[in-house]
Formats: C-alpha cells, structure tokens, sequence
C-alpha cells in the first residue's frame, strides 16, 4: 500500500476514495472523496477541519472467511 501523501505535493484523482488525515479535529482520520477542489465526506457532507495528508484505500477487499455452519 502508498504512504500518506501531503496535499501540498499531490492531491488524489478526482472522485478517489481516499482516507484523510485531520490533525486537529476529534475523528483525525475520514474517508473522503476528492472532486471539483472541495473534500466530500461519507456519507454525505463535508469533511471537516484541516485536511493535511491523504492515503488511498486498498484495491482489494479483505476475502470472506467460509464459515462452516456446524462451528457456529
């Protein structure tokens, strides 16, 4: 996976779910989009605080464990 990114060196492709990091705010990391200059939080509205750096999300999702139902 990418390191964090600071977004004065680069900001994501635009409509990129991207976990943002917010220093100074009580939820210091989101996950946000990134599209026409403005940080979209999920779901729905604005993300706030200060967004200094962003890291993008796994391509791939976590497999499902099979669970074998007799276990349960």
């Amino acid at each position: 996976m990418s390191e964090w990114v600071s977004v004065n060196e680069r900001l994501p492709d635009e409509g990129q779910d991207v976990l943002a990091f917010t220093p100074n705010t009580v939820h210091r990391v989101i996950v946000v989009t990134y599209g026409d200059g403005k940080w979209a939080s999920r779901p729905g509205g604005w993300a706030y605080g200060n967004i200094t750096h962003w890291h993008a999300l796994p391509k791939e999702l976590p497999r499902e464990e099979k669970t074998n139902p007799e276990t349960q």
